[in-house]
């Protein structure tokens, strides 16, 4: 559902020999921020961060973003509340409506249907895929400006194939993705990966020796949900076990899972220094 083109309250837009204009990223994940700037930046549009709801809310009191990617599931204030509060301060001062596209994980249309209750116009699913964001992005920009019309841009036909040793590992075709086939910034996501995985596992092993089956769910889910967005396959399996084997309480299966889990990031760290 996307509300029509005569109902967008008109304003000014960034000179096409510049970006196109900066859009508004609302995203507490590190990697998703970088993976939509970038994608976004080689699409042409210039990009702002912020890493949750109140950033959102006060960064757009002063700026106005015709268009604002806008994460759900955000820390502080959620991205639903946000919207709700972009939307009932631009009815009270009156001021141009931006276009917000729900970032979520989920395809359920349950979710679908609480962004646009919300007051979002769109919404993409994360991972997100750059032909589907470049495509949501075009239309809602030629809705905003409709004098400037602009190419759809080419993408890369090359795949991301180095080092063959990481597809052990991870979804190459998931990374090609993630990473516009730039193997150079793929090895800074999996570098930002595996920074915030190490922390989380010093975590997971201090809550094993206590036997803290909550705190090892937790966890487990975070590293899980880290893991299937970049497409570690291998990191995603164990940490899965992990967290059914907690939320079912079993404890017997811990240390082995563990050791899995610290070889396999070893590993990837070998592999990426080699490659």
């Amino acid at each position: 559902m996307a509300i029509e083109p005569d109902s967008l309250h008109q304003a000014p837009i960034s000179d096409p020999s510049s970006p196109r204009l900066t859009i508004l990223v609302v995203e507490d994940n590190l990697i998703n921020q970088k993976v939509v700037s970038q994608q976004l930046q080689s699409l042409g549009y210039g990009v702002d961060l912020a890493a949750n709801g109140q950033a959102a809310l006060d960064v757009t009191e002063t700026t106005y973003y015709p268009i604002i990617l806008m994460d759900c599931r955000l820390p502080k204030i959620d991205g639903y509340m946000a919207t709700r509060q972009i939307r009932l301060r631009e009815q009270q001062r009156r001021q141009p409506r931006s276009i917000i596209i729900a970032l979520t994980a989920s395809d359920d249309p349950k979710a679908q249907q609480e962004a646009i209750a919300a007051g979002m116009d769109d919404f993409l699913t994360k991972p997100l895929h750059r032909e589907t964001l470049a495509t949501v992005i075009e239309n809602w920009y030629r809705l905003l400006n409709q004098s400037i019309s602009m190419p759809t841009p080419s993408l890369p036909s090359f795949l991301l194939t180095k080092p063959s040793r990481i597809s052990s590992y991870f979804d190459l075709d998931q990374l090609n993705q993630l990473s516009d086939c730039n193997w150079e910034f793929a090895q800074e996501l999996i570098q930002l990966y595996l920074d915030d995985t190490k922390q989380q596992v010093q975590l997971l092993s201090q809550a094993i020796q206590q036997h803290n089956l909550q705190q090892i769910e937790q966890l487990a889910h975070h590293i899980r949900g880290a893991s299937a967005n970049i497409g570690a396959v291998q990191i995603e399996r164990i940490t899965d076990r992990m967290e059914r084997l907690a939320a079912q309480t079993q404890t017997s299966s811990f240390n082995d899972l563990y050791v899995e889990l610290q070889q396999a990031l070893t590993q990837i760290e070998t592999d990426l220094i080699d490659g």
